[in-house]
């Protein structure tokens, strides 16, 4: 039986004391461990987004076979500061397609 894996969201570390790694370093790994696709989805935008595009686009250009690459956001629902993300409610959405 085989397995395949898709992480749809991803938090780099745009999105400060939830996600640790660089969205270089994402794409890098999800290729790494043979992810099907890897959704990078940051707190309330888009920040990592470009920076993990840009590496996908570099390792697709060696001929390696690269995750699907995904764009999304997580947001908070509510404007609530003084409370953890990870207890927030929140809603995350992901690109179907460039438009």
């Amino acid at each position: 039986m085989t397995f395949f894996w898709h992480e749809w969201i991803t938090h780099s570390n745009y999105s400060f004391l939830k996600g640790a790694s660089d969205p270089q370093d994402l794409v890098g790994q999800s290729q790494a461990l043979a992810y099907r696709s890897l959704g990078v989805c940051d707190y309330n935008g888009v920040y990592g987004s470009a920076q993990a595009h840009g590496a996908w686009k570099q390792m697709r250009k060696t001929g390696i076979e690269v995750p699907k690459l995904i764009h999304g956001i997580e947001f908070s629902l509510v404007h609530a500061p003084d409370t953890p993300l990870s207890l927030q409610e929140t809603l995350v959405l992901l690109a179907r397609n460039k438009e």
